[in-house]
């Protein structure tokens, strides 16, 4: 009940955007929860904030276990090289434990608000598709894969998903907007140095029907220029400082087309 009156109390107020950019958590809302990334906390933050889509990343353990953190350690120990129980051993800045990706998915289901921007990272490739098909899995089971977006650095597991049907942007950024296209990606989610070096591969990626993302806007100057590019989907770990740009232009906007008429 608390989540959608905070919801319905955004939309009254005016705080949610008309436009269609939006705006992407990177590993949850952190800041606001004492700075613990990939925490079940920092999901909840961004949803009660508004933030219906949060990027997290899932990794294996040395038993095989998958769970939510971005890697390549959890402290002092290398995940791949520690088993669940000692990871847990260490808690997150927050206090939380690690979570397993069974717990973070689980707890994503009391959210049907909430879209998932999934991100698998391996050690090899070998492991990629082991991972795609267990994490898919997981998200089939509890009802979840129909609102997820998967986004990676590696084309293997992009065609993975997208063979597939489902959503999947490429971040690595040396891909043309065609070749994203033909291999049946969403659109492409690139850091901003590579549009400013390809400033035609916005275009292009538009004219195709793709989505176009950028990361990690984490500075005024950067979120300002993406939102004059019309970028689908901007990801930051200061996600309120880009919605309220977004929401500031949407006003000029309005204006400018009220002084016109």
């Amino acid at each position: 009940m608390k989540r959608y009156l905070i919801i319905i109390l955004l939309l009254l107020t005016g705080v949610f955007s008309a436009s269609s950019q939006e705006v992407i958590a990177h590993r949850g809302y952190h800041a606001k929860a004492n700075g613990a990334h990939n925490s079940i906390g920092a999901f909840v933050a961004a949803i009660e904030s508004g933030f219906t889509m949060s990027e997290f990343d899932i990794v294996r353990t040395a038993e095989g276990e998958r769970i939510v953190a971005h890697g390549p350690k959890h402290g002092n120990m290398k995940i791949s090289e520690s088993s669940f129980d000692e990871l847990r051993t260490e808690p997150l800045i927050n206090g939380e434990q690690i979570p397993s990706l069974t717990e973070f998915l689980e707890m994503t289901t009391r959210y049907p608000e909430a879209r998932l921007i999934v991100e698998i990272k391996t050690d090899t490739k070998e492991e990629e598709l082991l991972s795609c098909e267990v994490v898919k899995r997981e998200l089939e089971r509890l009802g979840l894969i129909e609102r997820s977006t998967f986004i990676s650095f590696s084309q293997q597991i992009c065609d993975y998903f997208a063979s597939q049907g489902y959503p999947t942007l490429y971040l690595t950024g040396d891909m043309k907007p065609k070749t994203a296209k033909e291999r049946g990606y969403a659109g492409i989610n690139y850091h901003s140095a590579i549009y400013k070096l390809k400033p035609n591969w916005i275009r292009k990626a538009h004219n195709m029907g793709l989505k176009v993302g950028v990361w990690t806007v984490n500075s005024e100057k950067i979120a300002k220029w993406a939102i004059r590019k019309g970028l689908d989907y901007i990801t930051s770990d200061d996600p309120e400082m880009v919605r309220n740009l977004i929401a500031n232009n949407d006003k000029k906007q309005e204006k400018r087309k009220r002084d016109r008429r």
